[in-house]
């Protein structure tokens, strides 16, 4: 089959969203399928991967490298109606693009609703209701031009169904994980951090993007109890995002420099 996955984020930008869509497309390719990928065109940094269709669009504001993707060109939207199955792993800018080319053309249309939305409504503080209110019924409108919903947990499921009460039916589908680099009998790198910690170390380990939504607070308070009980257990937090500093210092408030340790961003390959 030809399938159409649409994004707003893809490599090179490092988020769960961007990674489960590579892993996507290489096991339906693996199963026999031609997979096109429509995503932001992120200029000199654009990989070279075949199938991957760069779409016109703008850098936002912020660190984390998101874009703005502007209306499809013609010969895009021609290569979209091309395909046997549009699948979007956005509901905004590329979801509104893709239920038109998929609504317009009859073909099927999924969405895969990867994470609580209104839990980023921080980032629009004075309008945070506001946005809350819109969400859910942008939300539950744009659900019901689906047919079909992937959750990738059965509590995104429950979500779905409880606050925007969509008929469209919905399936529980994981999101996958290339366990290659995680053989036991594989020989990768130590990193260097490793050297420093206790002979007997045992680590926590938080890997995803460091933000607000991921309650990442909630883990340094608790870890700080267990570091009474457990002195040789580490937090490791993998990954970046705009409340790293303000974790730091947290650490630092709860005297836990050195066994809570930031690494920022790094590739998958380093996992």
């Amino acid at each position: 089959m030809r399938i159409g996955l649409f994004t707003e984020c893809y490599e090179p930008i490092i988020n769960g969203v961007a990674h489960s869509m590579q892993n996507t497309k290489a096991g339906l390719e693996a199963l026999g399928h031609e997979v096109f990928v429509f995503a932001p065109d992120y200029r000199d940094k654009n990989i070279r991967e075949k199938n991957v269709i760069h779409c016109p669009s703008t850098p936002l504001p912020g660190k984390l490298g998101y874009h703005y993707v502007h209306r499809l060109p013609d010969e895009i939207k021609k290569l979209a109606a091309t395909m046997e199955i549009v699948h979007t792993h956005h509901p905004f800018t590329m979801g509104k693009y893709s239920s038109e080319i998929a609504i317009s053309n009859n073909i099927p249309f999924l969405f895969t609703h990867h994470t609580q939305y209104d839990q980023y409504t921080h980032y629009v503080p004075l309008l945070r209701r506001k946005a809350k209110n819109f969400l859910y019924g942008f939300l539950k409108n744009f659900c019901n031009k689906c047919d079909l919903i992937i959750a990738p947990s059965l509590g995104i499921k429950k979500i779905i169904k409880a606050e925007y009460k969509t008929k469209t039916e919905i399936e529980v589908v994981p999101n996958s994980i290339d366990i290659e680099n995680f053989r036991r009998d594989a020989d990768p790198v130590v990193p260097r951090i490793f050297s420093r910690l206790k002979p007997d170390y045992k680590i926590i380990l938080y890997t995803g993007r460091v933000a607000k939504e991921k309650n990442i607070d909630f883990i340094i308070k608790a870890f700080k109890l267990a570091a009474v009980k457990y002195p040789e257990c580490y937090l490791m937090i993998v990954g970046g995002g705009p409340a790293i500093e303000k974790l730091q210092r947290l650490s630092v408030k709860f005297g836990l420099v050195g066994q809570v340790i930031f690494t920022d961003m790094i590739p998958y390959s380093q996992m």
